[in-house]
């Protein structure tokens, strides 16, 4: 059996999904305000705040 993490970090929010095999066990999604983000030049910038505030 394989597990799977997903981080995908979209421009106001990241969202993290767990899957084993093809199925979706669990999903999780942190919003992140347009201030916060515009902070940094690009999105690998945030890298620390992303981590942090997750």
């Amino acid at each position: 059996m394989h597990k799977i993490l997903v981080i995908n970090p979209g421009s106001t929010s990241t969202k993290i999904a767990v899957y084993e095999e093809e199925q979706q066990q669990s999903v999780f999604t942190i919003r992140h305000s347009t201030t916060e983000v515009t902070q940094y030049e690009h999105v690998l910038d945030q890298f620390d705040f992303r981590y942090q505030t997750g």
